[in-house]
């Protein structure tokens, strides 16, 4: 099945209520894995398409992470001005995942300083670095269309007791600054992306017609 028919499809039965569609997987589309570097050099290339600057087709969100700070940082751009939280049954959805793993040497000198802060009652804070990963992907009802990449090591310190698990404690300050960043280039660079651009074609082709 085409891209363009199973594109079609998804948006005429995602409006129907409570009816559940599966997709064909001969339509599944090959996620492109886009690194900061790789991204960087494609979006020096011109992408022709007749939707180029209009806004993007309205498309659902969901963050592990800050999702408010990046949710509301990305509709603010007016590429993007069609973005939902509860968009339910839309056929495109940005996802983005974060993930957190010590580095070798931060796992020992995590275990050491958890031991010298237990021993002084959290007096001492216990010192981790960590490598930080956050993960946008643009899906197609369900498949990974493009997925950009950032990864940050950072080492911070972490009071023993502290049971606070948002967004600012768990990546601390210049760890906030970072994820911040990483919106802007997100912006920037899916804003021109080939693949959504196609997406974005076919469904002006179809329901926007002037």
């Amino acid at each position: 099945m085409k891209i363009r028919e199973f594109l079609i499809a998804s948006l005429l039965l995602s409006s129907i209520p409570f009816v559940c569609c599966a997709s064909d997987s001969s339509a599944a589309t090959k996620p492109v894995q886009k690194t900061e570097e790789s991204v960087s050099e494609e979006a020096k290339k011109a992408v022709p398409s007749s939707s180029q600057g209009n806004p993007l087709p309205a498309m659902n969100f969901y963050s592990s992470v800050a999702s408010d700070t990046i949710y509301d940082t990305i509709k603010a751009n007016p590429r993007f001005s069609k973005l939902d939280k509860e968009l339910v049954g839309s056929p495109i959805t940005i996802l983005v995942t974060h993930s957190i793993r010590p580095t070798a040497g931060g796992q020992a000198a995590g275990l050491l300083t958890a031991m010298l802060s237990g021993g002084s009652l959290g007096l001492i804070p216990i010192v981790t670095n960590e490598q930080f990963v956050l993960r946008y992907e643009i899906l197609l009802h369900g498949k990974p269309v493009s997925v950009y990449s950032f990864e940050r090591t950072n080492t911070r310190a972490i009071n023993l007791w502290s049971q606070d698990t948002s967004a600012e404690h768990v990546f601390g300050k210049d760890g906030m600054e970072w994820l911040k960043s990483t919106i802007n280039e997100f912006i920037a660079k899916s804003a021109n992306d080939p693949e959504l651009l196609k997406i974005q074609d076919e469904i002006d082709f179809y329901f926007n017609k002037k």
